[in-house]
């Protein structure tokens, strides 16, 4: 497999036509917090993983990293979207905003906070569906490798919304992730939130 670049992720992920979202009047963040689903017999555990999500209630999208690019922007469907892997404080520098919004500072905190001798952080943002939330069910690491897998649940009943609406939401998520050289990844998602399971023949 040929490794990625150190500073970006390829934009080859694919699956992810989500419908994600939250609706919010104007953008915030959601509070931070380190998950790890607890281990069954059936399904590999997660490593811990700390996802902040910036929301707003416009589609059009927030988040910036490094020097525009020219061509047409990645999509899933016909949602365009950003994901790129920060492995280092430089690449963390990159990030900028094209609005100043609610929760901005907090992920400006988020990052500049983050060790990255020991950590990662990968960063997605997409127009999702207003009546559902963005979630992380689980984050999974090998040498060089990582898996992450997104969810989209229903929001409570008593959230107002429509399901024509879109919003852009962009989640930072930090996880353990200590290498120079990324061989390969993968980033998944679906409506349900799971777990990761073994693969045939693993411990």
């Amino acid at each position: 497999m040929v490794p990625l670049p150190r500073r970006r992720l390829l934009r080859a992920v694919g699956g992810l036509g989500l419908g994600l979202s939250v609706v919010l009047a104007g953008c915030s963040t959601d509070e931070r917090r380190r998950t790890t689903p607890t281990p069954s017999a059936t399904v590999e555990p997660s490593v811990a993983y700390e996802p902040v999500f910036l929301r707003c209630s416009t589609a059009e999208p927030v988040v910036a990293h490094g020097e525009p690019e020219t061509g047409e922007p990645a999509t899933v469907g016909d949602q365009s979207f950003t994901d790129e892997l920060l492995l280092t404080a430089d690449d963390a520098a990159g990030v900028s905003f094209t609005r100043d919004v609610d929760g901005v500072d907090e992920v400006r905190t988020f990052l500049a906070e983050t060790d990255f001798e020991r950590d990662a952080v990968y960063l997605r943002e997409q127009p999702i569906s207003a009546c559902r939330r963005l979630a992380v069910s689980y984050v999974t690491t090998e040498a060089r490798s990582f898996d992450i897998e997104f969810c989209a649940p229903l929001r409570p009943a008593d959230v107002a919304c429509s399901v024509g609406d879109r919003e852009a939401v962009a989640a930072f998520v930090r996880f353990p992730f200590a290498t120079d050289e990324v061989s390969g990844y993968s980033i998944g998602g679906g409506r349900t939130c799971r777990r990761p399971h073994r693969s045939e023949g693993s411990a």
